[in-house]
């Protein structure tokens, strides 16, 4: 079941909370042996907690910044999370754009390091449709002057999204070359 762009649009552009316990963890990648420090909360908006939104925050190890930062939600009736917004620094991967969209993200390649951004409204159909139930996060934008550090990271998020209390995430484990 597709969910509707005004309840993505909603969960979006609102003022967000999020929500206790803030406590990092410690989680084994599923294709190596190295661990990865978690961050996972849910969210509140407008004073409601609705089902199944989450602000998820990934650090990597073996690099002093590699980390990913999350605002999804479920798609009704189903353990699925769509990634509304989803910033990447200094991803070990490339990404490649699908053909369609605004020409500035219309097949775009961006190379594995190059920090960027996911935000559902690029692969959206015409009429605000949706274009895939369970990827919204098909095309991304370059960040044109990246953050450098974890601190600056989450600030960037924060505004982006509306998070009111990023401020309350502890900083990461020491992991690595992280710091």
């Amino acid at each position: 079941m597709p969910i509707d762009f005004e309840i993505v649009d909603k969960i979006f552009c609102t003022q967000k909370y999020l929500l206790p316990p803030f406590d990092w963890k410690t989680v084994p990648a599923s294709n190596t042996k190295e661990q990865r420090q978690c961050f996972e909360t849910r969210i509140k908006l407008e004073g409601t907690i609705p089902r199944g939104v989450w602000f998820r925050i990934t650090i990597f190890p073996g690099s002093l910044i590699r980390s990913v930062f999350q605002l999804e939600c479920d798609i009704p009736n189903s353990r699925t999370h769509v990634p509304l917004y989803r910033l990447e620094l200094d991803p070990l991967t490339a990404h490649t754009n699908k053909l369609y969209g605004d020409d500035e993200v219309n097949g775009v390649f961006i190379d594995a390091g190059v920090t960027h951004e996911h935000i559902f409204y690029d692969s959206l159909k015409p009429g605000n449709i949706l274009r895939k139930p369970n990827r919204c996060d098909e095309q991304a934008r370059i960040v044109k002057d990246p953050p450098s550090d974890f601190a600056h990271a989450l600030s960037y998020v924060a505004v982006k999204i509306e998070l009111q209390n990023a401020d309350q995430i502890p900083h990461p484990n020491a992991q690595g070359l992280l710091f």
